[in-house]
């Protein structure tokens, strides 16, 4: 704390020794933050830390793409992304999905100075940014049901569950659901779902820049029903080196 702030600043009256109150460390220091990526992969709803993320663009047209003979299964091929050669990595080998890929699929490029070379993932859909507290991010030693979320945590490649909170469909009257330690939520664990913000598919990031959307004000009085969910958190070290990437 620095020495030159006032008492009044500090939580205590210089007025009246009988009023000060002493502070807090959970009042003096700032809620820790992280911010995450959500996307889609099949059925699979999925986030990545920002930090790992250099861009999303769209991908490559097959004839781009150089196959590279006896690569491991999740390597599809190289390709050059701003004169960059970043390997193609598929991550429905180790996220099977029965749903087929999407018309807006994109590519992920992560931002990993200490791998020997670029990669990046197809995925089929962006969700968009959220900022969440960082109590919000749980690993497994914290999370008491090991099948919610569709059994996630126990996914190699998942080093976590995020907490979020989404809005409901109105459902004609307002109430809060929160289970702490995802012991449950009120939808079925394998939907996944996530907010509703999406990225514009006509535009190719030159920077990973996609914030999530503000939230449009409620047009009836009524308070939303909101609904905790949770979403896996991928390990892009753990994916990489799966996929037989040279990191």
């Amino acid at each position: 704390m620095s020495p030159d702030l006032s008492e009044r600043m500090l939580g205590v009256s210089i007025d009246d020794p009988g009023d000060r109150q002493p502070s807090t460390p959970e009042a003096d220091e700032p809620e820790e933050l992280e911010r995450f990526v959500y996307v889609a992969i099949g059925e699979h709803r999925l986030a990545f830390p920002v930090d790992d993320v250099k861009t999303i663009t769209d991908p490559p047209e097959p004839a781009d793409v150089t196959n590279v003979p006896r690569a491991p299964p999740a390597v599809n091929g190289l390709v050059d992304i701003r004169g960059e050669i970043t390997a193609l990595v598929d991550p429905r080998v180790h996220f099977p999905a029965d749903e087929p890929p999407t018309t807006k699929q994109r590519l992920l490029v992560f931002d990993r100075p200490t791998d020997q070379q670029s990669a990046a993932i197809t995925i089929d859909e962006v969700f968009g940014v959220q900022t969440v507290p960082e109590a919000d991010v749980h690993g497994p030693e914290d999370v008491d049901d090991p099948t919610v979320a569709g059994g996630a945590i126990n996914h190699p490649l998942i080093v976590a569950l995020v907490e979020q909170e989404r809005r409901a469909e109105r459902s004609g009257r307002g109430n809060t659901t929160r289970e702490s330690r995802f012991g449950r939520t009120n939808q079925p664990d394998e939907s996944l779902s996530l907010p509703t913000e999406e990225a514009n598919d006509d535009v190719v990031s030159d920077e990973f820049v996609l914030e999530e959307e503000p939230e449009k004000e409620q047009e009836s009085e009524q308070p939303p029903e909101i609904i905790v969910e949770a979403t896996g958190l991928v390990d892009v070290e753990r994916l990489l080196l799966a996929s037989g990437h040279e990191s």
